[in-house]
């Protein structure tokens, strides 16, 4: 069973932020694999499926994303689910906007969130799935950057960057993290 976790922050108000990329990529994968997120369970919204002929649970962390952890911990420790079955996807300041990078373990990179799932979890050995959001081109805080809504032409974008990350998320789970790596670290949305 793998446990496939999108960070983000809840409420209507956060919906299209940059930070919420991980929600958005989680709700983009219910649907294309027909799986509801509808229960709340452990602080989180969740869904139970079926992914490249594996059981997976959905998740989206309910506790904003600082306390991120809370959730990815219960979640983990009801379902039995090994650190190498966890993949977390979250937004990456660090990376340009389009990118993908599928690492396995390593630090939080300044992402608050990222460093709570670490903390709660009490290790970094499990997957995660970096997307791009890129810097500001003006002095605009990094806070108030990922707080922000995505620009018309990136929004235009984000279906098809969607749909990597889902092929990114199925490649993980049907051809192993090598080969995920190997043709996603690469790749850029144009």
């Amino acid at each position: 069973m793998k446990l496939i976790v999108g960070l983000g922050n809840p409420g209507r108000r956060y919906r299209l932020n940059r930070h919420n990329l991980g929600f958005r990529a989680i709700d983009h994968i219910a649907e294309t694999s027909s799986i509801r997120i509808k229960v709340k369970k452990f602080r989180a919204l969740i869904g139970e499926g079926r992914i490249m002929d594996e059981e997976a649970i959905l998740a989206k962390p309910q506790t904003y994303m600082n306390l991120s952890g809370v959730a990815v911990e219960a979640l983990k420790g009801f379902y039995r689910i090994g650190l190498s079955d966890v993949i977390l996807i979250n937004d990456d300041f660090d990376l340009n906007f389009g990118r993908i990078r599928i690492k396995q373990r390593g630090g939080d990179g300044g992402h608050l969130g990222l460093r709570s799932v670490i903390e709660h979890l009490g290790d970094d050995r499990f997957l995660r799935i970096r997307l791009g959001v890129g810097r500001p081109v003006t002095d605009q805080e990094a806070t108030e950057y990922v707080l922000s809504n995505f620009s018309r032409e990136e929004e235009e974008t984000l279906p098809k960057f969607l749909d990597i990350a889902e092929k990114a998320v199925k490649a993980l789970i049907g051809c192993g993290v090598q080969k995920a790596m190997n043709e996603f670290n690469s790749l850029a949305i144009s």
